[in-house]
């Protein structure tokens, strides 16, 4: 499953990019580049602004690698951070995607549902990490 998982940051971080580049484009010169708690867009900034969620993204991605690389990881916390790993790609691909459609003008924001879906991917992970801890003794 690990090896799905960590194969599968990297795919979509190479779509944010790619999806980035062929639609740079397209956008207006002036995109949303912040959310409110609503999911709606309260700060635009020129749409060179939209190469910093990739650009972040990377960064963790690599970071992320870096301490998935220790030798003193137990089993447990590598499993925790390959999800992270994933599941913060999948956040910042989707704010990326909603960000285009803004600036496009073929949406309204992220959605209301967005801040506690994204919540809810980056601590499940964790918490499945203690319910396995917690089922095995």
């Amino acid at each position: 499953m690990l090896v799905w998982v960590n194969r599968s940051s990297l795919v979509l971080l190479i779509i944010l990019w790619g999806f980035t580049a062929i639609h740079f484009g397209d956008l207006p010169e002036t995109i949303p580049t912040h959310f409110n708690a609503l999911g709606e867009p309260d700060k635009f900034s020129s749409k060179t602004h939209c190469w910093g969620i990739p650009i972040l993204a990377l960064l963790l991605y690599l970071l992320l690698n870096q301490v998935l690389k220790r030798k003193e990881i137990q089993p447990k916390e590598f499993k925790v951070i390959s999800c992270l790993q994933l599941s913060l790609i999948m956040i910042f691909g989707y704010i990326q995607l909603s960000s285009f459609l803004v600036a496009l003008s073929r949406t309204e924001g992220l959605g209301r549902g967005f801040l506690p879906i994204s919540t809810l991917l980056l601590v499940v992970p964790s918490i499945w990490v203690i319910l396995q801890k917690n089922k095995a003794e």
